[in-house]
């Protein structure tokens, strides 16, 4: 049975605060090349995303005449991603927990399962980042040694490898960021103040800096990149149910954050024979390598 009005409007709050929190943990995307759609995808589960590689063509002495040997624009302005992912976190309640339990935070435990699930993502994501795919890293050492001097570095070995000064990102796991903000916090500066008002970093040595939580070691002990835009390339898009499917559903709703353009979908329905209401919250997604030569691993060993 459908949601009543009243329940419908509560439904409404609570799952816009899921998908900005959503939206919040999955930021670090922004700083890759990513399309983010609210409409579902139809005859395909492909994405044309944004990708131009780094200029490596030197330029020339004009000679009397203009060559444009090499000039032909890179390997093109898109790349297709897969939409072939699908994570999903999910809650069930018996007719009774729900009826009689007046302390079931469903705003709380929702909130939870969305962080864990952007968390979930976001790693997968991270995996691509690899020895074999990126090369040998720009960094190697521990959080406790971690600081504004370590960024700058960073920021050199970027700037020697012809990084374009714009839109370079960071990524560094929490005991990182941490250990940079803490850094910061003790310089009488701009950055220092921001650190301890705001309690983040924001940007440091030219970089947008971005949290994630124990971001996936893939067995090499990482613990950050630096990134241009088209080092991976993401594509978001949600999958609208059948309509034999949607016919068995109590619910079906999709929300997007505003500040990112990334869409929750919500899922509910019944189940009569061991008296279960379940739900689920979910991504759709896909990801691809874009161009090695844009993303500079750290690592704590």
């Amino acid at each position: 049975m459908a949601l009543n009005a009243a329940a419908g409007l509560k439904l409404d709050t609570i799952l816009n605060k899921a998908a900005r929190a959503l939206g919040k943990r999955l930021s670090p995307v922004l700083a890759l090349s990513t399309v983010m759609r609210d409409q579902m995808l139809t005859e395909t589960d492909k994405v044309k995303v944004p990708f131009y590689s780094l200029e490596t063509l030197a330029s020339k002495d004009f000679d009397g005449s203009y060559s444009f040997a090499g000039a032909d624009g890179g390997p093109g302005s898109s790349k297709d991603v897969t939409v072939n992912k699908r994570k999903y976190q999910a809650l069930e309640f018996t007719s009774k927990e729900l009826r009689r339990n007046s302390v079931v935070d469903l705003n709380r435990v929702l909130a939870l399962k969305v962080e864990k699930l952007g968390e979930d993502v976001l790693n997968d994501i991270w995996s691509l980042v690899t020895l074999a795919n990126f090369g040998a890293a720009i960094f190697t050492g521990a959080a406790s040694a971690f600081d504004r001097d370590d960024a700058v570095d960073i920021k050199t070995g970027c700037s020697q490898a012809n990084w374009p000064s714009a839109a370079r990102s960071l990524v560094l796991e929490s005991a990182y960021t941490g250990a940079l903000a803490k850094d910061l916090n003790a310089v009488d500066t701009q950055d220092g103040d921001n650190v301890r008002r705001e309690g983040s970093i924001g940007r440091t040595a030219g970089f947008d800096v971005f949290e994630h939580p124990n971001m996936p070691e893939n067995d090499e002990h990482l613990v950050g990149c630096a990134i241009l835009p088209f080092s991976i390339l993401t594509a978001f898009s949600p999958i609208e149910p059948a309509d034999e499917v949607r016919d068995n559903l109590s619910d079906y709703r999709i929300y997007t954050d505003p500040a990112t353009g990334i869409s929750l979908e919500y899922r509910s329905w019944g189940d009569p024979d061991s008296d279960k209401a379940k739900r689920v919250v979910e991504v759709n997604y896909g990801y691809a390598l874009g161009d090695a030569a844009q993303l500079k691993r750290l690592v704590s060993q």
